[in-house]
Parts: C-alpha cells; structure tokens; sequence
C-alpha cells in the first residue's frame, strides 16, 4: 500500500474514530442516568480543583507581599513619598492593563502605594472603585494580616525587657465565662528572682491629670508641687492656667496634648477652651480632660510618626488603651454636653473628632480611666485650703498607701494596669516620689513567673 494510501486510512480512521465518540458522549448524555452522575462528580471536582489552585495562586501572592513589603525601606520626606506613590500606581495599573495573567503581580505595586499615601481609607476607597475586585479583595486582606501581625507581636515588645516583668495569660478573677470556660486575663509576672525591697520598675504615665482647682500649684504635666519662689517655675506663654515645673515639662506638656487645649487667654481667648476649663473646673472633673489629653496625644504621635528624625514606636497610645479592661460607664445627665465640650475645644486641632467620639468612645473610655486609674498623692496637707475635691462617678483604685493622704489628681499608666489584686498576700507596693512617676517595689522575695499584686480596692 502506498504511503499516501496509509496516510489516508490513517487519517479516516481518526475522523470516524472522532465522530464514534462524539454520537457516543451525546447518548450516554441524555439516555444514561449512570453516566450523567458520574460527569456531573467530575465536572465539581475540576471546579473544586481549580478553586484550590486559584487559592493556593491567592495566598502565594497575598505571602509574598507580605514578606517583601516587611523588607521594603519607603520613602519618609513628602516629595519622595509623591514620587514613590505615582511610580508604584503606573506600575499596577500597567500590569492591569496586560490582562488577567499579570493581576497577581499588580498587587504589590498597589499596594506600596498603599504604605505611603497619607489617607490610606481614601485610598482604598478609590481602589474599590477603579481596580479589579480580585486585586481589591487580596490588598484588603494582606491589610488585615498586616495589622493582625502588628498586634500579635504586641506582647513580644511590651512590656520591656528593662521592667523584668512580662504579660502571661492568667485565670480570670471571675472563675467562669458566659459558655462555661475557664477565662483567661493578661497579668504582670516576674521574669526573674526579685528580692524584698528591690524596685522592680518605675514608669511615668500615659496619661493623667490634676483637680482643677489645684493648677498653678503642682507642674501641669508632671504634677510635682511647685514651690514659692521656685526659679524653674515656667508659666504657659499662651494662657495662664496652667504652669510647669521646669523647661522640660514644658515641652512634654505641649507636645502631646496642651497645643490643642490651650485657652490662649493671654492673647485672644478661645471661647471654647474657656468654656471646657470652667465646666471641669466647677464639676471637680478630672476625666472629660484625660479624655481629651488622651485623643490630643493620639495626633502628636500621628505628627511624630512623619517626622524622619523621631524615634518611631512600636506601639500608639490606642494600642495600650485598647487593651485595658473597662467598667461599662453609663451615660450621666451632663455626658451629652461634656462630649460637645470636648468636640468644641478640639475641633480645629483633631482631624475627625466629631465621627470619632461618639457618646460609646466617651463612655468606654471613661469606663478604662475607673477601672485603671491610681490616685496621685500630693506633698501638701489638707489644712493648707487646697481644694482637692473629687466628682462622685470619677472613681479610681483605692490605693491603702494613699488612703490618709491628700490626692492631686490621677493617672493612667501602660504597665500597671495589669498589676494583679491580692488583699491576702501582695507583693509588691506602690510608691510616689512627689510626682506622678510611679516605683512598683517588692515587699518580699518574688519568686520568677510569680505574679505580681497589690492590695487595691476596685470601685464598684
């Protein structure tokens, strides 16, 4: 048989061959129930497959960014981030435009572009709008594993190893949680043998403030009794409601809450500042201020997060507060009219303010300083007619080491929060040294991983 002849029996058979199978695929379609299951299983696992594989394709890329932008050095000064930005959108939107094979490499251009732009939510609101949802949807959850990353690692760094305590996991006072379970909280412990009488840390706090009626007598900031004649007094060159002990204070005081609640009365008195300070002052409020001191050192932080030159923390003021365990503070007759106060002195100096605080944030916030809170004491007795006087719902811990004693105000700090209550066996005291620096000092041998206590009393 001829070559050319083979070729064509070949390439008959093949033909027929192909025809046979589609007759035979299309009976077995519609007469055989049988083989209509069998290729329906058959069609869900090629989707069930091809879904895994464009999974394990999503969290290849979504690992990939991550690791990569971990690494990334970003630009810190203005024109550089612009730059940056621009280069890095041109670049996603490139790839964009090459089709569906190129979207996976779109996202880290995307999102380093992300990691600059100074309103990020803005951002991402754009990209919802104008980038391919598989893009959108894998920027917004590197964006969450980013950020749970970030808080993961918060017990990693805080406390600092300096302090030679640590945060563990502890039982819960309360021995049951609503499903039953044994609850959990977050403890001070100690990370090494401490001896009796050892200070085991100091810290200065996040936040504090002095009765109203007591300004001009104590530092604004520190709140160390300022003597008559004291030649560090410094005076607020703005208003003169307030002074500092010394230069220093000075500085710290207006750098994280003071420039944006100053009345500036010695010039052009703000009205609402004015307002604010009267109203504290008249209720004996100390709260509605560390409020606000509070929310003013959010945006100081914000600004020193731009500033090249400052030493970037790991963790914001809202990282800490965040954590803290909180009384469920109720709303009081005048709640409404202290949150307008707040809003009215900041409004101009705190980007959003007016969404943010809203009367749950208030509330919540409040409920952190009465259960966190120690009462500062002062060096002045109350024979000398200060008025110190505390409104009823701003409650505190009762410390029994300031019981006798006159206090100037309250603070709220970082580490002491989680020191455990213990009214049988504390082991440690809390200790003032004329300002609101506070020592936690060992009463007796504390062994390493032993929690550490103190005798206080919870309000109720």
């Amino acid at each position: 048989m001829k070559s050319s002849t083979v070729g064509l029996a070949t390439t008959g058979l093949v033909v027929i061959a192909g025809i046979t199978y589609v007759i035979y695929y299309d009976y077995q379609r519609r007469k055989n129930p049988t083989y209509r299951r069998e290729k329906k299983k058959e069609k869900k696992r090629e989707v069930k497959q091809a879904a895994k594989t464009i999974k394990h394709d999503t969290l290849s890329t979504i690992q990939a960014v991550l690791d990569q932008v971990a690494q990334d050095n970003y630009p810190t000064l203005t024109e550089e981030k612009e730059a940056y930005f621009m280069n890095q959108v041109s670049q996603g939107e490139s790839l964009v435009a090459k089709g569906e094979i190129h979207y996976h490499d779109s996202v880290l251009p995307f999102y380093r572009a992300l990691k600059v732009y100074p309103k990020p939510l803005d951002l991402i609101m754009m990209y919802q709008k104008t980038i391919p949802d598989d893009i959108f949807q894998m920027i917004i959850s590197i964006m969450s594993l980013e950020q749970k990353k970030i808080q993961n690692g918060f017990y990693e760094h805080f406390p600092p190893k300096s302090t030679y305590v640590r945060l563990a996991e502890l039982p819960s006072l309360e021995s049951k949680d609503d499903d039953n379970k044994e609850s959990l909280r977050r403890g001070l412990v100690a990370d090494k043998n401490i001896k009796s009488g050892e200070i085991i840390y100091s810290e200065y706090p996040l936040i504090s403030a002095m009765h109203p009626s007591l300004e001009g007598y104590y530092c604004h900031f520190c709140m160390r009794r300022i003597e008559a004649g004291d030649i560090n007094k410094t005076a607020c060159s703005n208003c003169d409601d307030v002074v500092f002990c010394g230069t220093e204070c000075e500085k710290q005081g207006l750098k994280q809450y003071h420039q944006f609640m100053c009345t500036n009365n010695k010039f052009n008195a703000a009205e609402n500042g004015q307002e604010f300070q009267d109203y504290c002052g008249t209720h004996h409020l100390k709260y509605p201020q560390m409020v606000s001191r509070f929310l003013s050192s959010m945006v100081a932080e914000e600004m020193d997060s731009k500033n090249p030159d400052q030493e970037q923390q790991h963790y914001s003021s809202w990282d800490h507060m965040d954590r803290m365990r909180y009384f469920e503070s109720l709303p009081t007759e005048n709640t409404a009219q202290e949150i307008g106060l707040i809003k009215r002195v900041l409004n101009n100096k705190v980007p959003g303010i007016d969404k943010f605080l809203t009367d749950d944030i208030y509330l919540m916030l409040k409920g952190k300083l009465a259960y966190n809170c120690y009462p500062v004491p002062g060096s002045h007795s109350a024979s000398e007619g200060l008025c110190d006087k505390t409104a009823a719902d701003e409650q505190y811990r009762q410390l029994p080491s300031t019981e006798n004693k006159v206090t100037i105000g309250t603070a709220l700090y970082r580490i002491s929060t989680y020191i455990g209550q213990s009214m049988d066996d504390p082991n440690i005291k809390i200790v003032f040294m004329g300002n609101n620096k506070l020592s936690v000092v060992a009463t007796r041998d504390i062994q390493m991983g032993e929690e550490i206590t103190t005798n206080y009393i919870l309000p109720n």
